[in-house]
């Protein structure tokens, strides 16, 4: 790494002799790009970024040019992240960049380096799911959780036992550390499948399902299974305005919900009709639920410790939900 100069000026007047606490502020205003890109500056500016939690807690590699840009620069060594605690691999990749990205991944997700990295994020894609799960369960000592996101593909039988058989391995070498883990799958039949009885999942996410699913579904299994969760989230695509009023989902899906969801876990269902809407996926699930669309025309929300709410959208206006 080229050495950083110890200042870009010694005038009296300069940006330089600003108390470190109002240059964190001013760094606070810009966006993640340009804080990141002023680490070069000087050393100073690198120390206080880099050091500060608030700026450079979080990596989120989108695309295959973000890590090409930062592949130096992301070397996960406590001195040049000392307070980095989450990598999020968002991006979708090309069988090409598969080779390169599992090979930087190797020093990536290492905790001897890092020992600081406490979450991965990453987008299970065909080519590195398997080596993703093997890298983590090996390399990572410290990992309190692990967030994982289908993105893509159908997947055969074969390949989801695949996958859970590898699941298990890796929860299995992480038992001392693993607190929390979230999943986004692409629809219900995922869940049984993929994964076994978890207790430390805490957010679940279901990308898409129809009414059909949704009945056939076997919530009071998954509950058992899923002892902890906190929050559980789908989203269901109708086929006819008819279904909204379909007499199973208005009497007694909502017995069911209320009868198998224990007080600890937000339930929010959002019914639309058939579109190619898919909502934005909130990254870490740490930011609210914040979905516009104009094509609710159904929400079942019950918050932890409180009744199950119904709320029709009529005429299938704009809403917001949080």
């Amino acid at each position: 790494m080229e050495e950083l100069p110890e200042s870009s000026t010694t005038s009296s007047d300069s940006i330089e002799n600003l108390p470190r606490e109002i240059l964190i502020i001013i760094f606070s205003y810009m966006d993640q790009k340009t804080v990141q890109s002023s680490t070069a500056t000087c050393k100073l500016w690198f120390e206080l970024i880099r050091g500060n939690s608030s700026l450079s807690s979080h990596i989120c590699l989108k695309t295959m040019e973000d890590i090409d840009k930062q592949l130096c620069d992301l070397e996960l060594t406590r001195a040049r992240w000392p307070a980095l605690k989450t990598v999020d691999i968002l991006g979708e990749y090309s069988i090409f960049e598969v080779e390169k990205i599992a090979k930087y991944s190797l020093k990536l997700f290492n905790s001897m380096d890092c020992p600081t990295l406490e979450k991965i994020i990453i987008s299970s894609l065909d080519g590195l799911t398997w080596f993703y799960l093997d890298v983590i369960g090996n390399t990572t000592y410290n990992m309190k959780g692990i967030c994982i996101r289908f993105v893509n593909g159908v997947w055969s039988l074969e390949l989801k036992k695949h996958f859970r058989k590898r699941f298990c391995q890796m929860l299995k070498l992480l038992t001392n550390s693993v607190q929390n883990v979230q999943l986004q799958v692409l629809e219900l039949s995922y869940i049984n499948i993929l994964y076994p009885e978890l207790e430390e999942l805490a957010d679940l996410y279901v990308e898409n399902t129809t009414l059909v699913d949704l009945k056939r579904f076997d919530f009071t299994k998954m509950c058992e299974k899923f002892k902890n969760l906190k929050t559980f989230h789908i989203d269901v695509s109708l086929h006819m305005k008819s279904e909204v009023e379909d007499h199973w989902l208005n009497n007694v899906f909502p017995v069911v919900l209320d009868a198998v969801f224990q007080d600890i876990t937000g339930v929010k269902i959002q019914f639309y009709m058939e579109t190619h809407l898919f909502p934005e996926f909130f990254g870490t699930f740490n930011r609210p639920w914040t979905h516009y669309t104009e094509d609710i025309v159904l929400m079942i929300i019950k918050k932890p410790n409180q009744k199950l709410k119904f709320q029709h959208i009529d005429q299938f206006k704009c809403s917001i939900v949080q």
